[in-house]
């Protein structure tokens, strides 16, 4: 007597009523709400670049402890391209917690990075010198975009 294997009968069968669950949901949603009119979009934005900045990581550089290295990424959202683009990385005094004790930074290092093509991002490298005596046990640092053309920074959307 021979066994039968039904496995992909059942695998096929199966793959059959999922894709005739999602044809029917589709369908009962009439399309509604699943077209994207990008011109919406745009009106909200006022055509401009919406960009963000993320500090990846700071350090030591492994061949001259002397000097930071801060590693971040800024971001694009908006459908047209951001120019002139500059960032700016401070170094600020804090206490072992990591809240900032002084609003004056210690140290400050700025760089254009040009322009960020429109839906994407770019990694960006800056290195500033190290004060030691400033900083004190456990300085703090913070990045972000400084100014830009054609764009507007989300970060400046929270309040203080």
């Amino acid at each position: 007597m021979v066994k039968k294997n039904y496995f992909v009968q059942f695998v096929i069968s199966l793959a059959l009523i999922v894709v005739l669950v999602c044809v029917v949901m589709v369908q009962s949603a009439g399309g509604t709400g699943l077209i994207i009119n990008e011109n919406s979009y745009d009106n909200k934005t006022g055509g401009r670049a919406e960009v963000f900045s993320v500090l990846d990581y700071w350090t030591e550089k492994l061949s001259d402890q002397n000097v930071y290295v801060f590693n971040m990424h800024i971001y694009n959202f908006g459908n047209v391209e951001a120019k002139n683009v500059e960032i700016v990385c401070e170094i600020y005094y804090s206490d072992a917690e990591g809240n900032i004790l002084n609003e004056v930074p210690i140290t400050s290092v700025r760089k254009n990075i040009g322009n960020i093509a429109s839906t994407s991002f770019r990694g960006a490298t800056l290195e500033a010198n190290k004060n030691s005596a400033k900083e004190g046990d456990s300085p703090a640092a913070i990045c972000k975009i400084d100014s830009c053309e054609n764009c507007e920074i989300i970060l400046n959307r929270i309040p203080d």
